[in-house]
């Protein structure tokens, strides 16, 4: 089996380093990522932690 195509989902530090060293290494590479609000960049992990519950001093996802 020979891998031609390789998406990697996230474009942080690690998610673009890892597209570029697979071009560099002649794959066609599809990079995806969130989309973020100009106008409240933190909304993604502010809607993250308003889903936790905290129970005895630890928290829960709901």
């Amino acid at each position: 089996m020979t891998i031609n195509k390789v998406t990697v989902l996230g474009a942080g530090t690690m998610g673009a380093q890892l597209a570029a060293l697979f071009v560099n290494a002649g794959l066609k590479v599809k990079l995806l990522d969130i989309v973020v609000d100009k106008n409240d960049p933190n909304l993604i992990a502010k809607k993250s932690y308003d889903k936790l519950q905290i129970r005895n001093g630890r928290y829960y996802s709901t």
